[in-house]
């Protein structure tokens, strides 16, 4: 049987937690970034499975 593995992410400076419920991504909380380029930003949705690409 094989069993999935998860992992939760906080924010490294502030240590909110990164998971996201109400988007999930392989039907389970997503892991939420925003990413700021400095001229231009935007929100990436990872999952959480390890080994998972989505």
């Amino acid at each position: 049987m094989n069993s999935i593995k998860t992992i939760n992410a906080n924010c490294p400076g502030c240590g909110a937690s990164l998971m996201d419920r109400t988007n999930p991504v392989d039907r389970l909380p997503g892991i939420h970034l925003l990413i700021d380029t400095g001229n231009n930003k935007g929100n990436i949705q990872l999952s959480s499975v390890c080994g998972s690409t989505n």
